[in-house]
């Protein structure tokens, strides 16, 4: 008579296993090494296509870092010049977060058309573009999971919303744990009073929320983006003068100083 020797699992085992699994904290959010792996352009997104280059971005490498979980700072004020890459931090940042850390996340254009214009023109292309995102993003109408103003993970463990300061009704009954509040300066009052406050009012009740705000700067007094810089903690990108090599911030004044008028 054969008989037949069935193995089981130490259930103690396994109920530690499957507990250390579930609090083993998660791999630290870094933007840099997510935008080096998975971001690259297209001739037709920019003239130095490939993936993404901290070479050629330099000046985003500690604006990536204060985005970070591990910063402690709240709000992160980008005030630039025009065409210098904003909108790949802000994609870097929502791409990102969207992957590494799931949740849900607010994109603030100032009026609803310019924000179906960046998700048809930006957002679609990346979404498609990026293996890890086009997993998440399939891209195909799933009940109202895929629109146009509202992009949700096949997994639901995020969203990314998209709308416009002008559209009140957009910018209430939401908690969103990450922000971009694009083209800041731009944004005008709507029927609810100013925009700016009530989208930063949507991420109160995180305690390690983050608002990535960005934008050109416009006519002094009342400047959204101006104001902001100012009450932050005001850091400059200096480069090495191709003379002496003394670091210096890039200003207009200086250049103006040195032009030969002749």
């Amino acid at each position: 008579m054969s008989h037949m020797m069935i193995q089981t699992a130490d259930a103690e085992r396994v109920a530690f296993e499957v507990m250390a699994e579930a609090w083993s904290p998660p791999p630290p959010v870094d933007y840099l090494s997510w935008a080096e792996g998975n971001i690259s352009f297209s001739e037709r997104e920019s003239p130095y296509p490939g993936p993404y280059n901290r070479d050629l971005f330099p000046y985003f490498d500690e604006i990536l870092r204060a985005l970070s979980p591990e910063d402690p700072c709240r709000i992160v004020t980008l005030k630039k010049s025009a065409q210098i890459g904003g909108t790949v931090v802000a994609n870097i940042f929502t791409g990102g977060s969207i992957d590494m850390d799931p949740g849900d996340l607010l994109y603030v254009h100032p009026t609803e058309s310019n924000a179906q214009r960046w998700s048809k023109m930006k957002l679609a292309p990346m979404l498609k573009g990026t293996t890890t995102l086009n997993r998440l993003f399939p891209q195909k109408a799933r009940d109202g999971h895929d629109s146009l103003l509202y992009k949700e993970r096949v997994d639901g463990r995020g969203a990314i919303q998209i709308t416009g300061a002008n559209s009140p009704a957009s910018l209430s009954q939401v908690t969103m744990k990450r922000q971009v509040q694009d083209d800041l300066s731009k944004w005008e009052k709507n029927s609810a009073g100013d925009p700016e406050a009530q989208a930063d009012s949507r991420s109160q009740a995180h305690e390690f929320a983050k608002i990535l705000k960005i934008s050109t700067p416009l006519i002094m007094p009342g400047c959204k983006i101006s104001k902001n810089f100012e009450e932050g903690s005001q850091e400059f990108f200096y480069l090495p003068c191709p003379h002496c090599d003394h670091m210096q911030v890039l200003a207009w004044e200086n250049m103006l100083a040195n032009l030969d008028e002749a």
